[in-house]
């Protein structure tokens, strides 16, 4: 699949979002990492880019990462990101989140 902004690389960063406005409607992008690292999204992310994070496991250079808004039960909101490195990516989908590193 190719990224939906340039048209050009393959698509590697898959996002779907929550619209604010529009609660349960959803929106969702298809990039390439060149694309997203340049998006608006990407700097809302705990204002970092994959490129510059580190993963969340073992502290390796992340290659994937992703973000979500969280509220609580009170209506307080925030948000959480988490990053992986490749070898922890390949860990995760073979053994699970709670086998990683």
């Amino acid at each position: 699949m190719l990224c939906e902004q340039c048209n050009k690389a393959e698509a590697t960063v898959h996002i779907t979002e929550v619209v604010a406005e529009a609660p349960g409607e959803m929106k969702k992008r298809d990039l390439c990492e060149a694309c997203f690292s340049q998006s608006e999204l990407a700097k809302k992310v705990h204002g970092k880019t994959i490129p510059a994070s580190t993963c969340d496991y073992c502290g390796a250079p992340a290659v994937t990462g992703w973000a979500a808004g969280v509220w609580g039960a009170d209506g307080a909101g925030g948000e959480e990101s988490h990053f992986l490195c490749e070898q922890c990516q390949e860990d995760l989908k073979r053994k699970g989140p709670d086998r990683a590193a």
